[in-house]
């Protein structure tokens, strides 16, 4: 009986982080974008991380093609303090959820391509 009534809190506890899961994501929510759809908060990111989500420099990460939910993620742990970045805290800390999923969604629907990629001649 204890050990039923332990599984059940763990299970219980376990839905009451942050961590955004794909039902949770899958709700509706929308942030300005421009006319062509991209979001307006864009420029935060793309200075760093490229437009296209591809960086501009070797130190920052690439953002095309990665999870949103992971994205959410990280940019809501910059936010609160929980990962540690003063660059990455200061562009994100007044972003609202709704640019932050925007944000998200739009980099993982961008084209990842491989840096440095060598093409095959024919």
């Amino acid at each position: 009986m204890r050990l039923t009534i332990a599984v059940a809190a763990l299970f219980a506890l376990g839905g009451c982080t942050d961590t955004p899961t794909p039902a949770s994501y899958a709700r509706t929510v929308t942030a300005p974008t421009d006319a062509t759809g991209k979001p307006t908060k864009l420029g935060l990111c793309s200075g760093c991380h490229g437009e296209n989500g591809l960086s501009t420099l070797p130190i920052y990460p690439n953002l095309a093609g990665q999870n949103a939910p992971y994205l959410v993620s990280a940019l809501r742990a910059y936010q609160s303090g929980a990962r540690q970045n003063s660059a990455m805290q200061a562009m994100v800390g007044t972003l609202t959820d709704a640019e932050i999923e925007t944000l998200a969604r739009y980099y993982s629907s961008q084209s990842f391509v491989q840096p440095n990629a060598v093409k095959a001649s024919p």
